[in-house]
C-alpha cells in the first residue's frame, strides 16, 4: 500500500523538485561563483534520482504484496510474505532518503538565493559609495574654483592699491604687465613664438618683444628660449604700427595700446573700454599669425577673458565679436595672415559706479590693469557704434 505521506514525498520529489531552482535564481547564483549554484544544482539532481528510486521500490513492494496475497497457505505463502515485507522496508528506506535529498536541495537553493541577494546588496553599496565619491570630487572641484576666483578678486584688490606707473610726460597711465604663454613675468626668457617681430616697440620703447626663434633660454633681449614671448608694457600713449582700433571703435576709447598678449595664433592689442548701459565693452585689435588658416572665430578666440572692477567684482566674458571696416559685427571673420581686425569683448552686469577695470587672460598671459571706463555719454557720441 502506498501511504499518503509517501505520495506527498514522491510528488515533491518528482513534480516540484524541478522548479526548486528558477532559471533567474540559478543564473544570479552562478554569477557569484561556482560554489552555491553548483551545490544547489547537484543536490537537486540527487533528490530527483532518489525520488525515482523510491518510486521504483514502492512499485516493487506493491507487486510483492499482491503476489503474497495471491499465494495459497503453505511454505510458498510464508516466503511471499517475507519478500513483500522486505520490499516494503526497502521502499520506506528509499522514500526517507528521497525526503532528505529534497530537504537538502531546498536548503542549497535557499543558500544560493541568499548569496545572490547578498551580492546584489554589495553591488548597491559599492554603487552608492562610488556616487558619494563622485559627489565629493565635484564639491571639491567647485570649492577649488571658488577659491581660485576669490584669489583672483583678492589679487585685483591688491593691484588696485598699488601706485600706477608714471609715463615720461608725468601723467598717470594704466599699469600693464603682459606675459605671453610659457614665459615668466620679469624674466628675460622667451621663446620661439610664431609671432616674430610683429611689435618691436610701443610708444618710446615702453614695451619690447623679448624672444626670437633662436638663442639660449636666458639670453639677452632679442634672443629666445623654447617657449612664448614675454612683454612688459607701462601704458603706451601711442598706437603701435598698424595698431589703431578697427572701424566702429567708440570715440571715447583711446587709440593707445594699453597691453599686448598672444594666445595661440593670434596677437591681441588692447586699446580701452567703454560703458554701454549695464555692459562694458573693451576694444582691441586681433591679428592672425596662422599662415594656413585665415578664419577666426569668436567662439574660440580669447574665450577665457575676464575683467575685475574697482568695486571688487569679477565678470566673465559674455560674448565677443569682430567689427569690420563697414562697422558690421560678426562672430566669424576671415583675416589674412599678418593682418588685424577690430575685436570687441562684452561684459555684462557691471555696476554703474565702476570707473576702472582690469582685463585678464590666463591663456594669453595678459593682465592689463587700471583701464579707465569711458563714460556712457561719451561712448554714445561715436557715430559708428
Amino acid at each position: 500500500m502506498l501511504y499518503p505521506s509517501v505520495r506527498l514525498v514522491l510528488a515533491l520529489s518528482l513534480g516540484v523538485m524541478t522548479p526548486l531552482i528558477p532559471a533567474h535564481a540559478a543564473q544570479t547564483a552562478a554569477s557569484q561563483g561556482p560554489n552555491e549554484a553548483q551545490v544547489a544544482a547537484q543536490k537537486t539532481v540527487a533528490a530527483r534520482q532518489a525520488a525515482a528510486k523510491a518510486a521504483i521500490a514502492r512499485n516493487a513492494a506493491r507487486a510483492a504484496a499482491a503476489k503474497a496475497a495471491a499465494t495459497p497457505a503453505g511454505p510458498a505463502k510464508v516466503a511471499a510474505d517475507a519478500a513483500a515485507t522486505k520490499a516494503a522496508a526497502d521502499a520506506d528506506e528509499l522514500e526517507a532518503a528521497a525526503r532528505q535529498a529534497a530537504l537538502d536541495a531546498a536548503t542549497a537553493v535557499q543558500a544560493a538565493q541568499a548569496a545572490a541577494r547578498q551580492a546584489a546588496l554589495e553591488r548597491q553599496a559599492a554603487a552608492r559609495e562610488a556616487a558619494l565619491e563622485r559627489q565629493a570630487a565635484a564639491q571639491q572641484a567647485a570649492q577649488e574654483r571658488q577659491a581660485a576666483q576669490a584669489a583672483a578678486r583678492q589679487a585685483a584688490v591688491q593691484q588696485k592699491t598699488a601706485p600706477a606707473v608714471q609715463s615720461t610726460a608725468g601723467t598717470q597711465q594704466p599699469a600693464v604687465v603682459v606675459v605671453a604663454p610659457g614665459a615668466k613675468p620679469g624674466s628675460n626668457s622667451a621663446g620661439g613664438s610664431s609671432v616674430d617681430g610683429i611689435i618691436t616697440s610701443l610708444s618710446n620703447g615702453t614695451a619690447a618683444v623679448m624672444g626670437r626663434n633662436q638663442g639660449s633660454q636666458n639670453g639677452p633681449p632679442g634672443k629666445g628660449g623654447p617657449q612664448g614671448n614675454a612683454l612688459v608694457a607701462t601704458g603706451s600713449t601711442q598706437p603701435a604700427a598698424g595698431g589703431k582700433p578697427g572701424a566702429g571703435s567708440a570715440a571715447a576709447v583711446s587709440t593707445a595700446v594699453l597691453g599686448v598678449g598672444q594666445s595661440g595664433n593670434t596677437v591681441l592689442m588692447v586699446h580701452g573700454c567703454e560703458r554701454r548701459a549695464a555692459q562694458v565693452w573693451c576694444h582691441a585689435d586681433i591679428s592672425n599669425q596662422n599662415k594656413t588658416n585665415n578664419q577666426l572665430s569668436s567662439s574660440t578666440a580669447w574665450t577665457d577673458a575676464f575683467i575685475t572692477d574697482d568695486q571688487g567684482g569679477l565678470h566673465q566674458r559674455t560674448l565677443s565679436f569682430f567689427q569690420n571696416e563697414a562697422g558690421e559685427q560678426r562672430v566669424e571673420q576671415e583675416v589674412p595672415y599678418g593682418q588685424s581686425v577690430h575685436y570687441v569683448f562684452v561684459f555684462d552686469n557691471v555696476p554703474a559706479n565702476v570707473s576702472k577695470i582690469s582685463l585678464h587672460s590666463a591663456a594669453g598671459g595678459m593682465d592689463v590693469e587700471n583701464i579707465p571706463v569711458a563714460a556712457a555719454d561719451a561712448a554714445a557720441s561715436s557715430s559708428k557704434h
